[in-house]
């Protein structure tokens, strides 16, 4: 057998690898999909079983407290960890209601449960987003309304995007929203909660 019938044969065999293990993530795919589908989330009577609206792009990574609500704001320095929800109450502010990230801080995940804002990590979406609107040549637009839609589907913890008006459509699974977390979201905050749960 001479070399390069030796490394057709290698190629040929590494092809073959590739293939089956395509065709095997393929069939796993579908596999999680299916049993996905068939886990229902319960949901608190009045909390939202669907969250949707265009999706606003801020193509940034390890955004910042400051980045969110910038230091010279706050009228003091070295904000403390427990001051950072400044952070998700800005957002609030700004009635934005759902906020949707590759992956979230622990401060800033936790600060924006405690004050009633919800988060959703999305990996797909911001690989899409990245994919779809690169970055100009002449600097980054911070913030791009895209066109896109996002709905949320909380009782099947599935996310659906559709990219722009006869775009295509696609979804992925998100984490599972629980009721305690539900309950504190509803109430508008942790601080909320506890009133409630006080008076009552």
């Amino acid at each position: 057998m001479s070399i390069e019938d030796a490394l057709e044969k290698i190629i040929a065999q590494a092809d073959s690898l590739i293939s089956g293990a395509e065709q095997n993530a393929a069939d796993t795919a579908v596999t999680e999909t299916s049993e996905w589908d068939e886990t229902l989330t319960d949901i608190l009577p009045g909390f939202p079983e669907k969250v949707e609206g265009e999706i606003v792009f801020c193509d940034a990574d390890n955004v910042s407290t400051d980045a969110t609500y910038p230091g010279k704001y706050t009228y003091r320095d070295n904000l403390s960890v427990e001051t950072m929800a400044e952070a998700a109450t800005a957002i609030i502010a700004k009635e934005i209601p759902l906020v949707v990230a590759g992956s979230f801080g622990n401060t800033f995940s936790r600060n924006s449960i405690n004050n009633g804002l919800v988060g959703v990590e999305a990996k797909k979406l911001t690989q899409r987003l990245r994919e779809t609107f690169k970055a100009e040549a002449d600097g980054a637009i911070l913030t791009r309304r895209t066109g896109w839609r996002f709905v949320w589907d909380v009782r099947r913890s599935k996310a659906t995007v559709t990219e722009g008006e006869g775009g295509q459509t696609w979804s992925q699974k998100v984490g599972e929203l629980p009721l305690n977390v539900q309950e504190i979201i509803a109430c508008g905050g942790l601080e909320k909660r506890v009133m409630h749960k006080i008076s009552a």
